[in-house]
């Protein structure tokens, strides 16, 4: 009743594992600031598995 009803689910939007997702950056504390780009596939698989594990999620379960 909170939450509008939405539906549950949404397009895919294919993108290749090696396209840029974000970048981090270092606050250069002990010299130049540096960036790092992480890329989509291994980011999104970690995030996937250790959404999975940490939370014990199931396919029935919805998450927003």
């Amino acid at each position: 009743d909170v939450v509008p009803n939405f539906p549950t689910r949404c397009d895919v939007e294919w993108v290749d594992a090696e396209d840029p997702l974000f970048l981090l950056y270092t606050s250069g504390s002990t010299g130049k600031p540096k960036g790092v780009l992480h890329t989509t596939g291994g980011y999104m698989v970690y995030a996937a598995t250790t959404f999975k594990h940490a939370f014990d999620y199931k396919p029935t379960d919805i998450y927003w």
